[in-house]
């Protein structure tokens, strides 16, 4: 008896052929030189970017990125692909023909021959348009989210501030200063308790429309005492709003003036007993929801109370303070043929010593020397590394190194401060006769030339990895610009561009935009207003140079 012949591998369907299973698959796929050269490419990739294959082969993958996606490209998806072999869901913006961005997920494999060598990298890519939809549907979930934390955070605010003060009178006024601000009032009026003769008497106001307005001038009539003592004993929020007849209530009708278009009056208790209340005019309608009510409450309810944490705290940021100035660079040197402006912006409200740094100094005759670096994290450890990485680069700084010299140092130096791995660090070298501007990049945004007549250009030479990154050799790339009279350069960490709801590219191409729309304005205040427009995400370090030869 013969044995069965073999099954055979069932047959594909008709028509159904490798080459047309790679053409027409459901994402786009590339194949590239380990330096990003396209030498492959699959039809459905052309059609959702509408360039031919002549157009993409002998192209490099990172050309077809955005400024932004560049930047990503070169300091994590090209490291990691190399050190881990392959990388996973990076989220990019491929440049389409027409100049339209398709956003996309990324998956890279790198194939290596038998000794590790790279051979080449296979790419899937996926159209993420209905992903990056999704996503943004979960970051207008996240903002509501944002506005309760906001909520929450300004009654901590106003605790800490309560805390702080020392007699009534101090707290009254940071009261109704934070209940203004807070609560988006026009006018707050906070009346206390005369112990004396148990009457109501003001003893802070915040006007908007008059910010000089004496407190102590502002006087109670017997009507609106009345009112405002009958709230007060009664212990509960009254409410009034032109606009929402719910809300009406007979005893705040009689004090709205012609502008107010809502009212809300606040009984304040301690110990059970009333001790005053907090009268709000708002300018514009409110709608006072759960919320609105709620908040409102819980803020009458801080004026109560006095945390003398709060006043410890408010000590240690006057320390960070002190040692954020102390570390930061000392005024430029003074030439006439140059003027240097800097600004540094601690994130947030909490205004920790942060990492950022800026530095101005002469490198021997006839030339200048700017740097401006990011340290990684924040607090204590990131400002004492950022002093010392500063305090290296200007000694490195000389006619012995150039800059990219200069980031080749910085990166041995912070092989022994491990705080300062990671760093990145912008550095240019400016021969003050010649204009002669040579500049390198450790992994730091690219800086921004304004020549006189000229558009703004973002300076992308000279690039290499962060300090620290131990990605393999650092790259000895030095980028070079003659400067024009009247020229200017612009340094800055990635605080200023980056903005949790928008790109980077978006936040490099409002930087653009903002200088370019400034081409006469001094420099010190380009500054500020730079910083005045900047999210406040993260520090802001700018520093600004004007190249005036003929001065």
């Amino acid at each position: 008896m013969h044995p069965p012949p073999p099954q055979q591998p069932a047959a594909a369907p008709t028509g159904e052929r490798a080459d047309e299973l790679f053409e027409e698959a459901p994402c786009g796929f590339i194949s590239a030189t380990p330096s990003g050269e396209l030498v492959k490419v699959n039809q459905t990739l052309l059609a959702w970017t509408g360039y031919t294959r002549e157009e993409l082969l002998g192209r490099r993958f990172q050309d077809l990125l955005t400024a932004g996606g560049r930047i990503y490209h070169e300091t994590h998806y090209a490291p990691l692909l190399r050190i881990q072999g392959a990388v996973r869901e990076i989220a990019l913006d491929l440049v389409c023909a027409d100049g339209r961005r398709l956003p996309v997920l990324v998956n890279s494999v790198l194939r290596t021959d038998h000794e590790g060598q790279p051979l080449l990298v296979r790419t899937t890519v996926f159209d993420a348009t209905h992903r990056r939809r999704y996503e943004r549907e979960l970051l207008l979930a996240r903002e509501r989210e944002r506005a309760a934390r906001r909520r929450m955070e300004r009654l901590q605010r106003l605790s800490a501030v309560l805390a702080a003060a020392v007699d009534t009178r101090e707290m009254a006024a940071a009261a109704v200063s934070e209940l203004a601000e807070g609560l988006a009032a026009g006018e707050v009026t906070l009346a206390m308790v005369d112990p004396l003769d148990a009457q109501l008497q003001v003893v802070a106001r915040h006007c908007e429309a008059d910010p000089a307005a004496a407190t102590t001038a502002v006087q109670l009539t017997e009507a609106t005492r009345a009112s405002l003592d009958e709230i007060m004993r009664a212990g509960r929020t009254l409410l009034w709003s032109a606009d929402a007849a719910q809300h009406a209530a007979p005893a705040l009708a009689g004090l709205a003036e012609d502008s107010v278009e809502a009212i809300a009056v606040l009984p304040l208790a301690a110990r059970g007993e009333p001790v005053g209340v907090v009268l709000l005019c708002f300018s514009t309608p409110r709608d006072f929801d759960e919320e609105a009510i709620s908040f409102m409450e819980a803020c009458a309810g801080q004026c109560s109370q006095a945390l003398e944490r709060a006043r410890l705290y408010d000590n240690q940021r006057t320390i960070a303070h002190a040692l954020q100035q102390s570390l930061l660079a000392d005024e430029p040197p003074q030439d006439a043929r140059f003027a240097a402006a800097a600004r540094y912006l601690p994130a947030g409200e909490s205004l920790d010593v942060g990492g950022d740094w800026h530095d101005t100094f002469c490198i021997g005759d006839g030339k200048l020397g700017v740097v401006v670096g990011d340290v990684v994290g924040r607090g204590i450890e990131a400002a004492t590394a950022m002093g010392q990485l500063r305090s290296a680069a200007r000694a490195l700084a000389g006619p012995r190194f150039g800059p990219a010299e200069v980031l080749a140092h910085l990166d041995e130096f912070v092989e022994r401060i491990a705080r300062a791995r990671l760093a990145t660090v912008a550095y240019a070298e400016l021969d003050l006769q010649t204009g002669l501007l040579r500049y390198a990049s450790a992994g730091h945004p690219p800086m921004l030339l304004m020549q006189p007549g000229e558009p703004a250009q973002l300076l992308w030479d000279g690039r290499s990895m962060p300090l620290g990154a131990r990605l393999g050799p650092r790259s000895d790339a030095v980028g070079a610009v003659n400067m024009l009279d009247g020229a200017r350069l612009l340094l800055y960490t990635d605080g200023l561009i980056e903005d949790r709801t928008e790109s980077i590219d978006d936040g490099l191409e409002t930087l653009v935009a903002a200088v370019q729309a400034r081409p006469g304005v001094p420099i010190a205040t380009l500054l500020d207003e730079l910083v005045q427009d900047s999210t406040g995400g993260d520090d802001v370090c700018l520093l600004c140079l004007e190249y005036t030869p003929t001065s």
